[in-house]
């Protein structure tokens, strides 16, 4: 399998299959085929988990994000003249 070059600092998420939610993790130290992740938002304390994990288990930020909704209009709004 073709797996992306990671780089520490490169943002990444846990696969599904690995059980992985919507967490954002950045790459904290990256050898070849593993490497050190941590949570990017920690709201829990200043000490933020490291988790061991290979390539196979993440995938990069960019291929998991939701798709956003795209706005119907081609223009700009029509402004509407306030009552009297």
């Amino acid at each position: 399998m073709n797996e992306p070059n990671y780089q520490a600092g490169d943002r990444v998420r846990i696969a599904p299959e690995w059980d992985g939610d919507d967490t954002l993790y950045v790459i904290v130290e990256w050898n070849i085929d593993r490497g050190v992740i941590t949570p990017l938002y920690w709201p829990h304390g200043v000490l933020r988990p490291q988790e061991l994990t290979t390539a196979a288990m993440i995938v990069p930020e960019h291929f998991s994000r939701p798709k956003t909704r795209k706005s119907r209009s081609t223009g700009p709004r029509q402004r509407k003249e306030k009552g009297n």
